[in-house]
């Protein structure tokens, strides 16, 4: 490593440290979106065997806030896992990070529920985010 390279790469490391929310994105992968209408529904995420196996989610609401009832994670194998949110999410938040139990499972789809809604316009999008 020439010494250029040295001095570019201590930079960016120093500057981690100074944007800690830059550091904790890059642990996250987004396993996919679904767009909701704001009515009392279901939507579910498809994620799949290719994406691996994580041990964390999360979801993230963008365009709108939203009234997220419950989560549910179903694994490859058949098994569920329901987390209960009952909170408002506002545009552009996650929810609270949810603990995944089992380690070789991986996720086959991400359902929740959801009500209206607080200003009953427009539609949103609802992003599920992985940790490994």
């Amino acid at each position: 490593m020439n010494r250029r390279s040295f001095i570019l790469a201590l930079g960016s490391a120093a500057l981690v440290p100074a944007f800690p929310e830059i550091a904790e994105a890059a642990t996250w992968t987004r396993l996919g979106t679904a767009r909701v209408n704001g009515r009392l529904d279901r939507e579910i995420i498809p994620v799949g065997r290719s994406r691996g196996t994580f041990r964390q989610i999360r979801l993230r609401v963008r365009d709108n806030d939203l009234l997220l009832l419950d989560v549910v994670v179903r694994y490859g194998n058949g098994t569920v896992e329901r987390f209960s949110v009952r909170n408002r999410i506002r545009r552009g938040s996650y929810t609270r990070t949810f603990d995944l139990r089992g380690r070789d499972r991986f996720i086959r789809e991400i359902y929740f529920t959801y009500g209206r809604f607080t200003d009953r316009r427009g539609s949103t999008s609802v992003e599920a985010w992985g940790r490994r």
